[in-house]
């Protein structure tokens, strides 16, 4: 896991810590994005393409 923080370049939003997880599945990575209460995450699967998951 690597922690990092999310910056707005234009500083409308506040800035946002966040996370980086190796080896979760999508389901877990759900999960964990829910359980956070995130409207979405970021999820990068075996074909290295990162995909944007809605969870709202």
């Amino acid at each position: 896991m690597i922690e990092s923080f999310n910056i707005d370049p234009a500083k409308l939003w506040p800035t946002e810590k966040s996370f980086f997880v190796l080896s979760l599945d999508l389901n877990t990575s759900k999960s964990l994005g829910r359980q956070f209460n995130q409207n979405a995450i970021v999820w990068i699967g075996s074909n290295a393409i990162p995909q944007l998951i809605l969870l709202r």
